[in-house]
């Protein structure tokens, strides 16, 4: 592998499409970091940003591949002058197989298009409540295979968690025969076990893990799995453990399971979505304070660093594919269509030996009350479960009284703003207890066996901005608000979750206003840290309340 990450040479063409820049003639006036977004080098302008570089190989590289782990938002390639093109898709990890690359120094280009083009990209609209960031958000790397057939990946799912038997899928490329002869080990076995496997894809082979232990947020222990084919020796990481539904309970190893959490965007004051792993690990030790094991992940797919640290840390995931707010005229469009499908596809196979992935999912606050929106959430369903039958399916549901959709989920999950998004403004506790009693009432009478969970549910706070009287905006207010939320979900047997928008305050749409709620300086206030990770007084009282749940499912008396 070569590692691309560092610094390359820079140039950007302000509202410029990637596809009116000569690549050949373009003189790199500046310096930019891999990962990185370029945002605030250019005073968050939209446009295509250039990117140069050159490297070198030591020997002939016969199968080599381009690997982007995730960019925003259109992206194009040039490897020795020759064309490289990803599909837009933003966040995704793209690869891409390249010719035969000699030993000796190469150049590498990169086109990156920030600009919102409705006819070229097709994902994304300026109206989203996030900021769409330019540049690469984890990094760029040169893979090579070295044989005519090579193993990629071993995809590892829990049959039974209590005998410790798992089943590995093994995922060939290149010349792939009939059958292959591949030998594996698990975590510190010495001895290799030979074993001839299909190689065409979709049989398992079931194994048991030697001195098997559970994952699980209290014990997040993790096996190694080692498999050496043709010369080389792939390692992936996994957990044991199974999730399920059982009437309203989500399971998690066959015991009842609580989420308590928070929405996070994976986005920092000075580097974008490109946050560096200590970001990350501050956000997860910041939930860990809190008593949450769960985080939702929007509304893109995670970074890698950010999977494997809930790994590590025993943080539950939710992770959906990118989506805002998708209309039907949207759902109307084959290309649009296409590409939603494709993301979450390439989402799944991607992360699919994460343990702490529980949740798949898409779309957040898609239009679901339409004939549109149920055939592509049909469509994306189903392809959910062909490809990870093990995990759970769901989506964030807005449209609640319109909804036609949720039966589709194994959990349902909805988003609600009761006490801020209202034109004539009541009691905001007061609100949000009508407005939950309704809910409930709501689905249990339409899904009287299906587990139930708050998706979103927060308002907005500036950090310091404090007031004895508990002003709109101020800290007094939301720590009011995410106290009597944390109380009425804690206290209701209806429930397996809660996930508060939002951890941390975070970019949105930098000049556009809203009907009811502005975003002030371009930012979603609802979190309870800011952006640079100052806590507000709504995280010591959601703490308290979490960490207050003595079973782990009530509050205590």
């Amino acid at each position: 592998m070569v590692n691309l990450n560092g610094i390359w040479d820079f140039a950007f063409f302000r509202d410029k499409a990637l596809e009116e820049i000569e690549y050949e003639k373009v003189e790199f006036t500046g310096v930019m970091n891999v990962p990185g977004c370029f945002e605030e080098f250019t005073s968050y302008h939209r446009g295509t940003a250039v990117y140069h570089r050159t490297f070198e190989l030591e020997k002939e590289e016969l199968r080599p591949v381009l690997r982007v782990e995730g960019a925003g938002q259109r992206v194009r390639f040039f490897v020795d002058g020759k064309m490289v093109e990803f599909l837009p898709l933003p966040y995704s990890v793209l690869e891409s197989p390249l010719e035969k690359l000699d030993a000796g120094k190469h150049e590498i280009i990169a086109l990156v298009d920030n600009r919102f083009d409705p006819e070229k990209l097709k994902l994304v609209r300026p109206d989203f409540d996030y900021y769409s960031y330019g540049g690469f958000f984890d990094g760029i790397s040169l893979l090579f295979r070295t044989s005519p057939c090579s193993l990629d990946r071993v995809k590892i799912t829990t049959e039974d968690f209590e005998k410790g038997i798992v089943g590995l899928e093994f995922i060939f490329s290149g010349v792939v025969p009939e059958t292959a002869e591949v030998q594996y080990a698990f975590d510190d076995e010495e001895e290799f076990h030979s074993v001839t496997v299909p190689a065409g894809g979709g049989e398992k082979l079931f194994c048991h893990v030697p001195n098997c232990k559970l994952w699980s947020p209290e014990t997040p222990f993790l096996h190694t799995l080692k498999v050496k084919f043709n010369g080389n020796t792939l390692r992936e990481t996994f957990g044991v453990r199974t999730v399920a539904v059982k009437g309203k309970k989500l399971l998690l190893n066959g015991k009842e399971l609580f989420l308590k959490g928070f929405n996070r965007h994976n986005s920092c004051a000075v580097s974008g979505a490109a946050v560096p792993a200590e970001i990350m690990l501050l956000d997860l030790k910041h939930l860990k304070d809190m008593g949450c094991n769960f985080v939702r992940g929007a509304h893109y797919k995670q970074s890698r660093t950010f999977l494997e640290l809930c790994d590590r840390m025993g943080i539950l995931v939710w992770e959906e594919s990118y989506g805002w707010q998708y209309r039907p005229k949207e759902f109307q469009d084959p290309s649009f269509c296409f590409l939603v499908k494709e993301q979450t596809q390439m989402m799944i196979q991607e992360d699919f030996n994460h343990p702490c992935i529980i949740f798949w999912a898409f779309m957040n606050e898609f239009y679901s009350g339409t004939f549109e929106g149920r055939k592509m959430a049909e469509e994306l369903s189903a392809l959910i479960r062909r490809e990870d039958p093990s995990r759970l399916v769901t989506f964030a549901c807005s449209h609640i009284k319109a909804d036609i959709c949720c039966d589709l989920c194994d959990v349902i999950a909805f988003n609600t703003y009761p006490g801020w998004n209202e034109t004539a403004m009541e009691e905001p506790v007061k609100l949000l207890q009508e407005n939950l009693e309704d809910i409930t009432a709501f689905f249990r009478e339409k899904y009287p066996e299906k587990p139930l969970m708050v998706g979103e549910m927060g308002l907005c706070a500036e950090y310091g901005r404090r007031d004895p009287y508990g002003a709109q905006w101020t800290e007094e207010f939301q720590a009011e608000f995410y106290s009597a939320v944390a109380r009425w979900v804690l206290a209701s047997p209806e429930y397996c979750g809660l996930t508060f928008w939002q951890l941390n305050d975070a970019k949105s749409y930098c000049r556009k206003g809203a009907p009811v709620r502005v975003k002030p300086f371009g930012m979603n206030l609802a979190g309870v840290y800011d952006v640079y990770r100052c806590p507000k007084l709504a995280a010591a009282a959601v703490g308290e309340l979490f960490k207050g749940t003595g079973d782990g499912f009530r509050l205590e008396e």
